[in-house]
């Protein structure tokens, strides 16, 4: 079963933002996200009963540490969003829903803002879970051999000394 988020990245829709990052990245993050919501059992999340009489010997005796984990993880990931992105998030990623979008004369313009700003907070995750992308460092080498650099500076110093 393909998702809605995997759709628009085989759609081309995940190619907008830093361009450090790369649409597969972007993909990775909201996957990534999806697995601590999924992890996390937020979607079945119950508060329990405090008033209801507590008996020794059920299995249901706590939360798992994996679990309590997940939900660590997911919510320090959400807490990374803002509100509009969050939602954003949560629509495509965690609920597997298309865009909410109105038809009408803008509607061309609302799915290009909508595209980046999906982008934009896959970036934001990106850089939760792997932090910033790096520069490749470009070297500069000098065209100039070793050679020749010593035969010029031996020229310079002899028309100097005369």
């Amino acid at each position: 079963m393909t998702t809605v988020l995997r759709k628009y990245f085989e759609k081309g829709w995940l190619k907008y933002g830093n361009r450090l990052i790369s649409a597969q990245d972007r993909l990775n993050a909201g996957n990534r996200f999806y697995a601590d919501f999924y992890k996390a059992g937020i979607e079945n999340f119950k508060i329990p009963d405090l008033a209801k009489p507590r008996v020794d010997g059920g299995n249901n005796k706590g939360t798992p540490d994996y679990v309590l984990d997940a939900r660590a993880r997911f919510n320090a990931a959400y807490m990374t969003l803002t509100i509009d992105e969050a939602d954003l998030v949560m629509r495509v990623v965690c609920w597997d829903k298309t865009f909410k979008i109105n038809n009408g004369a803008d509607y061309r313009h609302d799915l290009e803002v909508s595209k980046e700003n999906l982008c934009k907070a896959l970036d934001g995750l990106f850089i939760h879970y792997w932090g910033a992308p790096q520069k490749a460092k470009i070297e500069i080498r000098g065209v100039v051999s070793e050679k020749a650099s010593e035969d010029f500076r031996r020229w310079l110093t002899s028309m100097l000394t005369k």
